[in-house]
């Protein structure tokens, strides 16, 4: 088994037994009997996503994605598990960015620790993992993760002191609300604080990883997966001019495509991160959606105008 991960380049890998699993982790069995009832063991896996930034042509402005969704990593470590499942044969369901708990199953795996930043950190390739969870009917072999270090996050508060919201209250406790990272999905209106320190983000946020110490010799891929890849980076205004259909297409199979994203919180992302620009255009755009219909982007453009 161990051998069959590596040969589909799958990092780190553990198993579990449902049975084996202690009474305080029992929400665990529950959960993964719910999904596939003839569950008997998982596998954890993760996928890197660590890539070399693509070079990009900056002839007009453009807003910044974060890496993980540079390509449709998840779709990516889906088909290496599909891959896999064939192979273990018998009955078998896959979790990656779904329904199950993956860093809970990734924490009684000892896949890795739970960082300051409430994200995953495993030995290999510190925070830049994607987590993929395999329920089998079959009982698979005993893989155990390499062991965790025993000095995690203390007395670091790195990414405590970097994040520009302060959506990270410490004890790896995340404030969701506060968050960039989940806030540029929802087509909510954003306080004058969030949107001065939006800068160019489209899409995501990445700074509590850009100065975690355990990512900073996380070795580099070179290509980034197809599937859904849209680099490090999308032209703003054309983003103004598509439907949401057209959007969907434009970006298919990246998560930016998912259903939870709401494609008003994308237009209100472009303006945030057109402000970011000095450029004639940039301003213009943002000065035409004052008389938006749309009350979420003409609040928005209001506020970007007065604070020019």
């Amino acid at each position: 088994m161990s051998s069959l991960c590596k040969e589909l380049d799958i990092s780190s890998v553990a198993t579990l037994s449902l049975r084996d699993l202690p009474a305080e982790q029992g929400f665990l069995v529950q959960e993964a009997q719910d999904y596939l009832p003839e569950a008997t063991s998982a596998l954890i896996a993760t996928c890197c996503y660590a890539t070399k930034k693509p070079q990009v042509v900056l002839d007009e402005p453009r807003g910044d994605i974060a890496p993980y969704m540079w390509a449709s990593f998840y779709r990516h470590l889906r088909k290496k598990l599909v891959k896999l499942s064939k192979v273990i044969g018998g009955k078998t369901k896959i979790s990656v960015n779904g329904r199950l708990a993956e860093k809970s199953w990734a924490l009684a795996a000892n896949i890795g620790f739970r960082g300051e930043h409430s994200i995953i950190i495993t030995p290999q390739h510190g925070s830049l993992a994607i987590l993929g969870i395999l329920l089998t009917s079959e009982r698979l072999p005993k893989i155990t993760a390499p062991p965790l270090p025993t000095k995690r996050c203390e007395g670091c508060q790195a990414c405590l002191k970097a994040c520009p919201t302060k959506a990270l209250s410490g004890s790896g406790v995340l404030i969701r609300e506060k968050c960039i990272q989940h806030l540029c999905a929802k087509a909510l209106p954003l306080d004058a604080g969030m949107m001065k320190v939006w800068g160019n983000r489209l899409y995501g946020c990445s700074t509590c990883q850009d100065v975690c110490p355990y990512n900073s010799q996380v070795p580099k891929s070179e290509e980034l997966p197809q599937v859904g890849r849209v680099g490090p980076s999308l032209p703003l205004l054309p983003i103004l001019k598509m439907t949401e259909k057209e959007f969907r297409l434009h970006v298919a199979q990246n998560q930016m495509a998912r259903r939870w994203v709401d494609f008003r919180a994308i237009k209100r992302n472009v303006l945030l991160a057109l402000a970011s620009h000095d450029n004639h255009l940039a301003r213009k755009t943002i000065e035409f959606y004052c008389d938006d219909e749309d009350e979420l982007l003409r609040q928005t453009a209001h506020y970007l105008s007065s604070a020019t």
